[in-house]
C-alpha cells in the first residue's frame, strides 16, 4: 500500500497523496456549496422490494435484537459477546447485494437461515430475560418494551374471561406499561360488527363504518368521528404490472412500467371472525400461476384496519402493488427512515419529482391535510410509490436475474391502512407504526407490575437499550422526529449515579445539558438528533 501511494503520489495527473498520522488534526475543507435533503438516486428502484422474504427476516431480526437487548439490559443478563455475534451477521447480510434481493440463488440459501437462526436466538434471549424479570408464578403477565403505556391486542394460548377465538389462539384488548410490564388487566372495549351483504361486507366499529366488496376491494371507509369519506375510490387495488428492465432485473423498475397492467379480484371470500374484539373476511386472489390470499381485520377499538397478507408466486417478471386513493388535499407525504423522518412532495412538477416513482420507506407513510390524514403502515416492506393523494405498496416482484428463484417461497406479512383525526404528528401515528411491529408479550411469572423507563416528549422515539460497549453502563438510544428542539425527561426504575452524553460509538463526549433527580433525568435536544446518553447507576 505504501509502495502505491508513493506511486501515485510521482504521477502528475493524479492528486497528491500525504500519509498522516491519525493523531494529527483534521484539517477541513471550506464548503462552497452544500445539499439539504435527500440524496435519491434514479436508478436500482426495484431493490426495495426484489426478495420479499429478505426484506422480512430483515426488519424481524432488527427488532427482534431490539427486545432482546432491551429485556436482556433490564434484567441484568445482557451478554455483549453474543448481542455482537448475532448483530454481526444481520449487519453482514445487509450488505450489497444480499438485502437489496440482487444477488444469487446460492446467497439467500446461506442469508435465509442466518437470519432465521438470528430471530430465534434472540427470542430465546428476550424470553429467559422476561421470565427473570417476571420471577417464578402462575400469573399471566403482558410485556410492553415500548416506551408509552398501551391498550393494545395480545393473542393468548388459553381462552380467559373477555377474549375471542382467533386462528392465533385467544384475543383480548389489554392495557399494560410503558417499557414494562403488568398483570394481565383487560382494557374496556366495544364491540365490531359485520354483516354480510349479496355482493359486499359492511364492517364497523365505535370509530369508523367500512364497507369491504367481495372482489376484495375496500369500497368505503366512513370515519365516524371526523364525519368524513377516507377513500376517493375503491382501494386496497392489487395490481400486477409486467416489469422487464433487462439486465438489470433485480434491481430496476422501469419508468413505463404501468404501461402493461391488470387488476387481480378476488374469486372467493368467506367471514373469519364475526366480533367481538376483531371481525374479520378471507379473500382469495388467483391470477396466471400465482395466488395471494388476504384476511382483512378490523378491531373494536382501533383504528387501524390490517391486511393480512399471504403471497404465492409462480409468475415471473411482475410487480404487484396494493393502491389506495385517499380522499385527501396532500402535496407531501411523511415516512420514516432509519433514526428519523423525510418528507417528499407528491406532487409531479418537475423532472426530479417525476423521477420519484418508487421510493423507500421503513414502517409507515403519511398523507395529511391540516387536520386530518391516513398512514400505510407495514410490518416488512420497504418500496412504495405516492403520487397525489395515491399511495402503492409494493408487495412482491419476481425478476429472473440474478436469481430466477425470487420469491417461489410463501410469505406472510401485514400492513394497515390508519385513518385518523389531526396530522400525523398530532395522531402519532409512529407509534402506532411501532405497534404494528412491536407486539406485546406474554410470560408466566410472579403478580406483580414494574415500569423501567419513561419518555414524557411525544417527538423522541427509543431505538435502543443496550449495555455499553466498554464497562456495565446503560446505553439509551434515542431519536428526535419533528424536527423540534426542547427538553425532555425520562424516568428510570433505578436511582442514577451520572449521565454522560456520547456519540454513537460510546467514544467522544457530546455537549449537552443534564441534570439528575433520583430515578429521573432531564436533558436538552436538537431538531433531528440521534441522541445516545450512558448512564451509571
Amino acid at each position: 500500500m505504501l509502495l502505491r501511494a508513493d506511486a501515485v503520489d510521482s504521477l502528475p495527473i493524479l492528486p497528491r497523496v500525504e500519509l498522516k498520522g491519525s493523531l494529527e488534526p483534521v484539517v477541513k475543507p471550506p464548503v462552497s456549496e452544500e445539499w439539504r435533503g435527500e440524496l435519491y438516486l434514479e436508478d436500482h428502484r426495484g431493490v426495495f422490494t426484489s426478495h420479499s422474504k429478505m426484506k422480512l427476516l430483515n426488519r424481524r431480526a432488527e427488532l427482534a435484537l431490539r427486545e432482546a437487548e432491551t429485556w436482556a439490559t433490564f434484567a441484568g443478563t445482557y451478554d455483549g459477546e453474543r448481542f455482537s455475534s448475532l448483530w454481526k451477521i444481520l449487519l453482514k447480510n445487509q450488505f450489497h447485494d444480499v438485502l437489496p434481493g440482487s444477488s444469487i440463488r446460492e446467497v439467500y440459501s446461506e442469508a435465509y437461515p442466518e437470519l432465521e437462526k438470528v430471530i430465534s436466538e434472540a427470542e430465546e434471549i428476550a424470553e429467559e430475560a422476561m421470565c427473570k424479570i417476571a420471577g417464578k408464578g402462575r400469573t399471566t403477565l403482558v410485556f410492553n418494551s415500548l416506551p408509552w403505556e398501551r391498550e393494545d391486542y395480545v393473542v393468548l394460548n388459553r381462552q380467559v374471561d373477555g377474549s375471542q377465538r382467533v386462528p392465533e389462539g385467544f384475543l383480548i384488548r389489554v392495557r399494560t406499561l410503558s417499557a414494562g410490564y403488568a398483570p394481565l388487566n383487560k382494557a374496556q372495549t366495544t364491540q365490531v360488527k359485520i354483516l354480510e351483504e349479496d355482493d359486499s361486507y359492511i364492517v364497523e366499529n365505535r370509530f369508523f363504518k367500512a364497507r369491504i366488496g367481495k372482489n376484495g376491494r375496500l369500497l368505503s371507509v366512513f370515519d365516524k368521528e371526523a364525519g368524513r369519506e377516507v377513500l376517493k375510490s375503491p382501494g386496497n387495488r392489487l395490481v400486477a404490472y409486467e416489469n422487464i428492465p433487462g439486465w438489470a432485473d433485480a434491481w430496476n423498475i422501469e419508468k413505463g412500467y404501468r404501461e402493461t397492467c391488470f387488476e387481480i379480484s378476488s374469486s372467493k371470500s368467506m367471514v373469519v371472525c364475526k366480533g367481538p374484539l376483531m371481525a374479520s373476511v378471507c379473500f382469495t386472489y388467483p391470477f396466471r400461476r400465482s395466488e395471494i390470499k388476504q384476511e382483512i381485520r378490523v378491531y373494536s377499538d382501533s383504528r387501524r384496519i390490517d391486511f393480512k397478507t399471504t403471497v404465492n408466486m409462480k409468475d415471473r417478471e411482475l410487480l404487484v402493488k396494493a393502491w389506495f386513493d385517499l380522499d385527501l388535499n396532500a402535496e407531501k407525504a411523511v415516512s420514516d427512515t432509519p433514526f428519523g423522518v423525510i418528507e417528499r412532495p407528491t406532487t409531479r412538477n418537475t423532472s426530479w419529482e417525476k423521477a420519484k416513482y418508487e421510493v423507500a420507506i421503513q414502517k409507515m407513510i403519511d398523507l395529511s391535510e391540516h387536520n386530518y390524514g391516513v398512514a400505510l403502515l407495514n410490518d416488512g416492506k420497504y418500496g412504495v410509490s405516492a403520487e397525489g393523494s395515491s399511495i402503492g405498496l409494493s408487495i412482491t416482484r419476481t425478476p429472473v436475474f440474478p436469481d430466477p428463484s425470487t420469491d417461489l417461497e410463501e410469505t406472510v406479512f401485514t400492513y394497515s391502512i390508519y385513518p385518523h383525526v389531526g396530522d400525523w404528528k398530532e395522531a402519532g401515528v409512529l407509534r402506532r407504526a411501532y405497534e404494528l411491529n412491536v407486539p406485546l408479550r406474554v410470560v408466566e411469572g410472579k403478580k406483580g407490575s414494574k415500569s423501567f423507563l419513561k419518555i414524557d416528549s411525544g417527538n423522541l422515539m427509543l431505538e435502543a437499550v443496550k449495555k455499553s460497549e466498554e464497562g456495565d453502563d446503560v446505553v439509551l438510544r434515542l431519536y428526535e422526529f419533528w424536527n423540534a428542539r426542547g427538553k425532555a425527561r425520562v424516568k428510570l426504575s433505578f436511582n442514577v449515579k451520572s449521565v454522560e452524553s456520547v456519540d454513537i460509538l460510546e467514544s467522544n463526549s457530546v455537549e449537552r445539558d443534564i441534570s439528575i433527580s433520583r430515578t429521573a433525568l432531564d436533558f436538552t435536544y436538537r431538531n433531528r438528533e440521534i441522541i445516545t446518553l450512558k448512564i451509571r447507576r
